[in-house]
C-alpha cells in the first residue's frame, strides 16, 4: 500500500541554533582579516539594515517595543526559562529596561555540539543591541557576560540617566 505525505517547511518548528555557529565563525573571520573594528562595523551596518523595522517599532512604542522582541526571541529559542525582564517606566518618560539572562541558549547548543565560541561572539548582543539602542535614542549597557555560558546582564535607557 502506498501512503503519500503531504509536508511543507511551515509544518515544521523553525529551530535555526546551527545558525549561531555560523554567525560566530562569520564575526571570527571578519575580525581576523579586518580587525576589531571590521566586526564593529559589520555589526553595526546588520542591525541598521535587519533590525529597522525594530527601531521603528520602539521609537513609537518605547523600550517596551524591545521587551516584546526579546521576549519573543526566547521563546522561540525555548529558553524562556533563562530569561528575567524588569521593565520601568513608560513611553515618553524616563524608561530603563532590564535582562538578566541565566545562561545563553546559543552559547549552550555551541558548547553541546563541540563549538566554543569566540570572545566576539558576546558582541552579536553587545554591537547589535547598542545600535537598535542608539537609532531609537536610547542608551545601551553590557553589565556582565560569561563566556562559559553565555550568562549576562545588561539594561536599555533613556539617555541622560
Amino acid at each position: 500500500m502506498l501512503h503519500v505525505m503531504d509536508r511543507r517547511a511551515a509544518d515544521n518548528k523553525y529551530l535555526h541554533r546551527d545558525f549561531h555557529v555560523t554567525n560566530d565563525l562569520g564575526v571570527t573571520y571578519i575580525a581576523e582579516k579586518y580587525g576589531p573594528e571590521g566586526v564593529d562595523e559589520y555589526l553595526r551596518t546588520f542591525a541598521d539594515g535587519f533590525y529597522g523595522p525594530l527601531t521603528e517599532k520602539i521609537k513609537a512604542e518605547g523600550l517596551a517595543a524591545m521587551e516584546a522582541h526579546i521576549k519573543e526571541i526566547y521563546e522561540i529559542e525555548e529558553a524562556s526559562d533563562a530569561l528575567a525582564v524588569t521593565y520601568i517606566g513608560e513611553k515618553g518618560g524616563k524608561e530603563e529596561f532590564s535582562i538578566a539572562l541565566s545562561y545563553c541558549p546559543a552559547v549552550r547548543f555551541m558548547r553541546a555540539h563541540g563549538h566554543v565560541p569566540s570572545p566576539y561572539y558576546r558582541l552579536l548582543t553587545e554591537t547589535v543591541d547598542d545600535e537598535i539602542a542608539k537609532n531609537a535614542g536610547y542608551g545601551f549597557e553590557m553589565l556582565s557576560y560569561d563566556e562559559e555560558t553565555g550568562a549576562a546582564s545588561y539594561r536599555f535607557f533613556t539617555k541622560g540617566e
